[in-house]
């Protein structure tokens, strides 16, 4: 996304993500005010973003351009993914919070094997049950994350229910 687009013609010719320090013989060309900025043809750029975007379910497309007095306008047209690329999407996703979730796990177990020494002066069956939960915090979450995935579905319409019964 721009900062700054270069307009001639009423037309974007140019994106830049800042304005150059010298451009056409004009030292601290930056520095320029507002004003003279779009007198020469560079104009601030302000995103249109579109609400609601999922990366699940759209991509950015072809950008387009408003030119207005004192900015431009950029936007995109959203295209949506293909079912298949937004579970693809959507698998790359989870993947990564459960190998997260596994790396942290990880540390804290790391963290405490000191508490299960013989000699350590702590309760080492509180630390034992403890450790022991941070080992089944996996499946928990997995069957959580099922469980509040299914919620998040829409329903499906009702025929389609009385159809999925069939298979």
């Amino acid at each position: 996304m721009a900062k700054y687009a270069r307009v001639e013609n009423g037309q974007v010719i140019e994106w830049h993500d800042s304005l150059p320090i010298n451009w056409e013989n004009v030292n601290g060309f930056y520095k320029l005010p507002h004003s003279v900025l779009i007198q020469l043809g560079w104009y601030p750029v302000i995103l249109d973003e579109p609400t609601n975007f999922n990366t699940n379910k759209y991509k950015l497309g072809n950008r387009h351009a408003t030119v207005n007095e004192d900015h431009v306008v950029e936007h995109y047209d959203l295209i949506e993914l293909p079912t298949s690329e937004s579970n693809k999407n959507l698998e790359a996703a989870e993947h990564a919070f459960f190998m997260q979730l596994r790396e942290t796990r990880d540390q804290l177990l790391f963290a405490t094997d000191w508490t299960q020494v013989a000699d350590a002066p702590v309760d080492q069956a509180m630390w034992a049950e403890y450790r022991q939960k941070l080992r089944e915090l996996p499946v928990e979450c997995r069957d959580k994350y099922n469980q509040e995935l299914k919620a998040l579905l829409p329903a499906p319409p009702q025929l389609l229910k009385n159809i999925a019964k069939f298979y």
